[in-house]
């Protein structure tokens, strides 16, 4: 599937699984989908785009998984939008329960963010070197995963979101 604009159409939809597609962008009109609880877009490896605003339209959300996308390497490469703005759109989404990312350059990880403590589930990659293998990808799957690799950045094991992470892993 490249063109899923109709999707947008559908407002009742609960769950979408993008798990795998070779979307590049994900579109505007998916916005729109006021009853989205889950959103799935594990190894989709081309998508690059993730229109600014987004994920926070996405307000009914309760389950994001990200895992193993390229999104934040090409979003740094095109300077249009900065992972750390992508990500601080989490701070919009208080049905979240559930959430999968990784997030390479530890400058972008979401400091103080207090719905780190509404997470029932969860599968985070912090820092560079970690490859999303198959203890990540069982999603749906409850669980609490936190992987760090801080590089020079050890001062984030002492922010506030980590230590409640830390605290549940």
């Amino acid at each position: 599937m490249e063109d899923i604009a109709i999707i947008g159409e559908i407002t009742s939809l609960d769950i979408l699984n993008l798990e795998k597609s070779e979307l590049r962008e994900l579109l505007v009109e998916i916005g729109g989908l006021s009853n989205l609880r889950l959103l799935d877009l594990t190894y989709c490896s081309t998508l690059g785009v993730i229109p600014h605003n987004l994920i926070s339209s996405l307000t009914s959300l309760e389950e994001l998984y990200m895992g193993n996308n390229n999104v934040q390497e090409k979003v740094k490469r095109s300077k249009s939008q900065s992972m750390g703005s992508c990500l601080s759109e989490l701070r919009h989404l208080n049905q979240l329960t559930t959430l999968n990312m990784q997030i390479e350059d530890t400058s972008d990880f979401l400091r103080d963010y207090l719905g780190y403590g509404r997470l029932e589930s969860y599968k985070i990659l912090i820092g560079d070197g970690w490859k999303w293998s198959g203890v990540e990808s069982g999603n749906y799957v409850t669980s609490r995963l936190l992987k760090l690799n801080l590089g020079a950045d050890l001062g984030i094991v002492m922010d506030y979101g980590i230590k409640m992470l830390m605290a549940k892993a």
